[in-house]
């Protein structure tokens, strides 16, 4: 009864939850996420190339993963997007994939590529 009630509660969870089962099937055995480096912006009239306004939280920080028993670092871009109730409604992350892809010896997006 509990999962049913936090699933009504956090809207995401399952989301959240998905994509963190899809890590640890990966092989990303831990993350510890430091240096944070916040800039925040207003956007108050718009802009080119259609992005929403109101507040963005751009992140820049260190991300140490243990991935399939081996230690990688990676320095990685988050954005979060904040609607007028002061709640998340996008999130995107840049960061350069070829030291996963280096760790893991194969490029997941390539092979999902040729897949189609």
């Amino acid at each position: 009864m509990f999962g049913l009630y936090a699933i009504l509660l956090y809207p995401g969870l399952v989301q959240f939850c998905n994509c963190y089962i899809g890590w640890i099937a990966a092989g990303i055995g831990s993350m510890t996420m430091s240096e944070f480096n916040h800039t925040p912006i207003n956007v108050v009239s718009p802009i080119k190339g259609g992005a929403t306004m109101g507040i963005y939280d751009i992140t820049y920080f260190s991300n140490k993963m243990v991935f399939k028993g081996k230690t990688i670092a990676i320095r990685m871009n988050f954005v979060a997007h904040f609607n007028a109730d002061k709640k998340i409604d996008r999130y995107n992350t840049y960061y350069d994939r070829s030291i996963i892809i280096k760790a893991s010896g194969k490029n997941i997006l390539e092979e999902i590529k040729l897949k189609k």
